[in-house]
């Protein structure tokens, strides 16, 4: 796990240092040249803080998940002290996850997310990146997301050596813990008796749950990348799942996940098209601000109409049933008061 500072980063970096074969592990290329233009070193920082963005990949990964859910993982992220100093970045390597992007406009571009934080796979290990050191400053405000942070990233690497098995298969899964219906990336990872990257049409795993017998999935090989195998699933079941190669002689890696119920409310982004799809069928609208709201309700036609309802008065809620009353007591009065009974 690699962070980067503002005093000595740029000589470990720079080619012919000592330090040259660490940096080549990284899953960056550093911009050295910007970094001498920018003429960083101990005391230089932004003028503000830039705030933390996941990338669509940060957002499904186990080591940026500092909350559950995702919605509630992303704005705590973005509620998270900003960063004033970040190291400048040319690229991420070609295999490598960006998990978190530079929001800061003089080292972003538009057309791609620059790394903050990124990782990759070196042989059987993994290798963590962290374009700034600044994350001491979330222990006074998030304590528990900085511990988490800390725990998951070192986590993360000592658990790149236990999947990596036999050396010839790894396997990634997009989620640990996925909700029913949801889909679930499955990417292996594989090689031949000699080392290389694997060629073949397909590749099995078996989808065991306990208890039930064992189900294939297909993954077919990533064009982009020899060697590499995706498939995507949607459990339909809850419980604890394992996948592990169809046929033993690929190793004896696996992985395994939990499918849990899916939760009533999902936080957003808002799927509007559904939404549109799902208002045109009762020719309505779909309406997206409040004053889109007020407006329509101008269109809709009135309703209004009159009711009569007759209540039917029982024996006791008439004036003649209370006269009545009280003149049997006042007859009563008199009687009594007649015979000086009272």
């Amino acid at each position: 796990m690699v962070g980067e500072g503002e005093k000595f980063t740029l000589n470990a970096v720079r080619h012919g240092a000592s330090t040259q074969p660490l940096a080549e592990l990284l899953p960056v290329v550093p911009d050295i040249t910007r970094a001498d233009r920018r003429v960083i070193g101990f005391g230089h920082a932004f003028e503000r803080a830039w705030p933390y963005e996941l990338t669509p990949e940060g957002e499904s990964s186990k080591v940026v998940r500092l909350r559950e859910p995702k919605g509630a993982n992303a704005a705590l992220w973005q509620r998270l002290p900003g960063y004033h100093f970040a190291f400048p970045v040319l690229r991420a390597k070609p295999l490598a996850t960006t998990l978190v992007r530079l929001t800061n406009p003089e080292l972003a571009r538009a057309q791609e997310a620059m790394p903050l934080l990124a990782s990759h796979f070196v042989g059987a290990g993994r290798v963590l990146f962290s374009g700034t050191d600044e994350a001491y400053r979330w222990r006074s405000v998030f304590q528990g997301a900085y511990e988490r942070f800390w725990v998951k990233g070192i986590r993360f690497l000592y658990e790149g050596r236990l999947a990596s098995g036999s050396g010839r298969l790894r396997l990634r899964l997009s989620e640990d813990v996925v909700e029913l219906g949801q889909p679930l990336q499955i990417t292996a990872e594989v090689s031949d008796e000699s080392y290389q990257a694997a060629t073949r049409p397909y590749f099995e795993l078996a989808l065991e749950r306990p208890g039930q017998a064992p189900r294939m999935v297909r993954l077919e090989p990533v064009e982009e990348t020899a060697g590499e195998f995706q498939a995507t699933i949607r459990p339909s079941q809850p419980g604890f799942f394992t996948l592990s190669p169809a046929d033993p002689q690929d190793g004896k890696t696996d992985a395994s996940f939990q499918v849990v119920a899916a939760a009533v409310e999902r936080p957003g982004p808002v799927d509007l098209a559904e939404l549109q799809a799902v208002a045109s069928v009762a020719g309505g609208q779909l309406c997206r601000t409040p004053r889109e709201l007020l407006d329509g309700l101008k269109g809709v036609p009135s309703m209004r109409s009159t009711e009569t309802y007759r209540t039917p008065h029982a024996i006791w809620d008439s004036w003649v049933t209370l006269a009545l009353i009280v003149s049997v007591l006042a007859m009563e009065w008199w009687l009594r008061k007649w015979f000086n009974l009272l």
